[in-house]
């Protein structure tokens, strides 16, 4: 796993050393895996299948009942659905 934190100086400096990182945090080798993460990110543009990918997505779910979905949104392929007041108890689990 990858991942980073940004923040101000009001934020960061309230952190001193020793009280938050990880056990690989700076590990060559985690920092090559990381490295090679990115690449294939990049070499088989994730980024952009999951944005046209997203797009198809929010189009078919857009064209789901208006009293069934009352909204359809997201970026890429996160996303969600508003589904209308009343279908929420019909749909719950408590009814399957």
């Amino acid at each position: 796993m990858v991942s980073a934190a940004l923040a101000d100086d009001e934020v960061m400096l309230v952190i001193k050393p020793g009280e938050h990182g990880s056990t690989y945090g700076g590990n060559p080798l985690g920092a090559r895996v990381a490295v090679a993460a990115l690449e294939v990110l990049e070499e088989e543009r994730l980024a952009e299948n999951a944005q046209k990918l997203g797009e198809i997505l929010r189009a078919e779910l857009g064209r789901l009942p208006k009293d069934l979905v009352t909204q359809v949104r997201g970026k890429g392929l996160l996303n969600a659905i508003i589904v209308a007041p009343g279908l929420i108890e019909l749909l719950s689990w408590s009814n399957l």
